[in-house]
């Protein structure tokens, strides 16, 4: 069982008799224990297969590998031919790699919202656990007292029952934000997770199958804080293991060769990270819940963003510390080569330029991040002014467009 340091302090976390009854998504997740009262949610990444993330590049010689995952290889290594288990490593490397990356970028995620926003967001303490024998990544993530999930709960109330899966929605019409009835606090609190959710890309801070991975803290008829429970598609993360701009190439309105798909599970206005902001957010399965049509929730989008920009103006380091904060909440029993991988500048693992920063310029979190903060505060001062969302949109999109051409 995992190993946690927490404030000092080593934790050994056991296995929880009684699951609580919150929702659970698609990933694969478990429950521990630790000191005292303390809840702990575990969740396993999703294991993306060898096509799944090289596409056209992956090898035709090695096709019939091709829907493995990693673990598959692992576990299949003693009937692989010396040639092909060569051939095969470099392509299952990358694999893990992606998967750990993305574990380790939801404490990150945390971290960072945490620190932009302080008094209006509570996030868990998530730590990133390797396990030694297999290598698999998982999320330990402390449960939160007082957590709801009202946005969901408004969903569940109005369909009589819940959708197990996106597909479920295919054939099915889809509700609008007012046969949901949320009340004006409600609709000020959706105001500052949308704000959240357009500065740090997260593209699923409600999911698409029954709007969980958010909510407030407490009563959501007075509640002031949000809670954000999940980051696997944020910053450069984009779908089903794809990195943004990858998400993007699927994009028919971006790359006009890509497919169309229904647009709760397409990639209709995904775009890569970067410091310009695009007001709409894609897999939405409620088309206007995050529409700026309502005085109540463009407060909570103003007021979000003022504590974002009141969190840099007071300490203009805040966010690379949150990052470096979340190299200390890898378990004390992580396996030790890819802890060490995760934690040296000069390993391949992750890109710690980017992460780390260090630099005046390029590609870093950080300054995309506050690209993005300064981004959103132009867009709201030109709505203001009347432009429209679908202009202001198609400005971005030809910004992304016109730097994709040239890079």
């Amino acid at each position: 069982m995992p190993v946690l340091l927490v404030k000092g302090h080593k934790e050994v976390l056991e296995p929880l008799s009684k699951s609580p009854a919150i929702s659970f998504g698609t990933a694969q997740k478990f429950f521990l224990r630790g000191a005292g009262a303390a809840s702990y949610i575990v969740k396993k990444p999703r294991y993306r297969t060898l096509i799944g993330i090289f596409k056209d590049s992956f090898p035709s010689e090695l096709t019939r590998y091709k829907e493995w995952t990693y673990l598959d290889f692992d576990s299949q290594q003693p009937n692989l031919t010396i040639l092909d288990k060569t051939k095969l490593e470099p392509y299952v490397r990358h694999l893990k790699d992606l998967a750990v990356e993305a574990a380790f970028g939801e404490v990150v995620y945390m971290k960072i919202i945490r620190a932009l926003f302080p008094n209006s967001m509570e996030v868990p303490d998530n730590y990133l656990h390797i396990d030694p024998v297999t290598g698999e990544p998982w999320i330990i993530s402390r449960l939160i007292p007082d957590f709801n999930e009202f946005i969901e709960k408004k969903l569940t109330l109005f369909l009589g029952g819940s959708m197990k899966s996106a597909a479920e929605w295919d054939e099915r019409a889809k509700p609008s934000r007012a046969n949901l009835n949320f009340s004006n606090n409600e609709l000020y609190l959706l105001g500052k997770l949308y704000c959240t959710a357009l500065i740090t890309h997260d593209w699923d801070i409600v999911n698409n199958i029954m709007l969980s991975n958010s909510g407030c803290l407490g009563d959501s008829l007075t509640a002031k804080k949000v809670v954000v429970v999940d980051g696997g598609n944020k910053f450069h993360f984009g779908f089903g293991g794809l990195t943004c701009a990858e998400s993007a190439s699927e994009n028919p309105q971006f790359n006009y060769g890509a497919k169309t798909i229904p647009a709760h599970r397409g990639f209709n206005f995904t775009l890569p990270f970067d410091i310009e902001v695009f007001l709409t957010l894609p897999r939405q399965l409620i088309g206007d819940l995050f529409a700026l049509d309502n005085e109540f929730f463009m407060l909570g989008v103003t007021d979000m963003l003022r504590e974002a920009k009141a969190s840099l103006e007071a300490n203009s380091s805040c966010i690379q510390e949150a990052v470096n904060l979340a190299y200390e909440q890898i378990s004390e029993d992580s396996d030790k080569t890819t802890k060490e991988r995760l934690t040296n500048r000069e390993s391949t693992l992750l890109n710690h330029s980017y992460y780390r920063g260090g630099r005046r310029s390029g590609y870093i979190l950080e300054k995309i991040l506050i690209g993005r903060i300064n981004s959103l505060d132009n867009l709201l001062k030109h709505l203001s002014e009347g432009y429209s969302v679908e202009s202001l949109n198609q400005e971005t999109l030809e910004c992304y467009q016109s730097a994709q051409r040239f890079s």
